[in-house]
């Protein structure tokens, strides 16, 4: 585990504590990824990636797109809202269909930097 010369304890793992008791939270409670709920853990748990990705030394361009990959991710959160609001329709669904595939290029994008620049 890089260090970078910081001190180790355990508050640095808050995030990464948070982030499996969420990914086991749904899990276990079968919510899935369809409902207002579900698309709401997808922000954020990239969110929560953030700080763990900073302590290990990833550069902050990398981590910038998993940022923006969140901030995409939540406008699948707003327009999961719309059937409650409106009449559902087929648009809604499809929006949420692009928006979870630019939030998956978002990602992979923020993965592929991370590999390659990581802070010396």
């Amino acid at each position: 585990f890089f260090t970078n010369g910081k001190t180790e304890s355990w508050l640095n793992a808050i995030p990464l504590i948070a982030f499996f008791f969420a990914a086991a939270l749904m899990y276990w409670s079968g919510v899935g990824f369809s409902g207002f709920v579900g698309s709401l853990a997808i922000p954020v748990a990239l969110f929560l990636l953030v700080p763990l990705l900073n302590y290990i030394g990833v550069d902050s361009q990398a981590t910038n797109w998993f940022i923006r990959a969140g901030i995409i991710s939540l406008l699948a959160v707003i327009i999961n809202l719309v059937p409650y609001i409106l009449n559902p329709s087929v648009w809604a669904s499809l929006a949420i269909d692009i928006i979870y595939l630019l939030t998956m290029i978002a990602v992979i994008i923020g993965v592929v930097m991370s590999l390659i620049k990581i802070k010396n």
